[in-house]
């Protein structure tokens, strides 16, 4: 499932590396983690790991067994001094559960053959397009030669404010808020 070569990417005027979230990277993703006091209250992003389970798990344990197991899967963004900045995680929906399940299984899509759920970069890196360097590293490792369409859980309530430049199109950053989800399909799957 994971495509494990590094590749460069140039994003506003920096080059950056993305490279697979593995034991070998496991340090540089942990010290970002670290960096960023745990990420939302220690998350680690391990919450939206079905076998994660809430004040039983410990986080940083738990995201390192899976790792080494390779059943948690990131794509890291590494700048130029080979700091990881940021990381778009992906997997199978066995690996990756939903956190608004009930609301998703109103209007059920096709089932998804793996699922984004959380793209996070360094507070002093936001705006450089580290997040998008995240995710265009990710989709090739999912699917090398098919993407389909996309869909955002929890949806935008109507009349909610958004920030500044927020889509409801596209993945945004975890919360400890508001989560998102982006489950994809084949490319002949018609959606919205």
């Amino acid at each position: 499932m994971t495509d494990r070569r590094p590749t460069t990417r140039t994003s506003d005027s920096s080059s950056c590396t993305i490279r697979s979230l593995d034991a070998s990277t496991w340090e540089a993703f942990a010290e970002l983690v670290e960096r960023n006091n745990g990420i939302y209250g220690e998350c680690w992003c391990i919450a939206f790991h079905s076998c994660y389970q809430r004040g039983v798990s410990d986080p940083r344990s738990l995201k390192k067994e899976l790792v080494r197991a390779g059943r948690a899967h990131a794509a890291l963004v590494f700048d130029a001094e080979d700091r990881a900045q940021g990381w778009c995680q992906y997997g199978t929906p066995d690996e990756l559960d939903l956190k608004h399940a009930r609301e998703y299984r109103k209007d059920p899509p096709a089932e998804a053959r793996w699922r984004i759920t959380c793209i996070f970069v360094d507070r002093r890196h936001r705006g450089q397009g580290v997040a998008r360097a995240a995710l265009e590293g990710a989709l090739p490792r999912l699917l090398p030669q098919e993407v389909g369409w996309s869909k955002r859980y929890p949806r935008p309530r109507l009349g909610a404010t958004r920030r500044a430049g927020s889509s409801s199109a596209r993945p945004s950053s975890c919360s400890s808020s508001t989560a998102s989800s982006v489950d994809a399909r084949s490319a002949s799957t018609p959606g919205s």
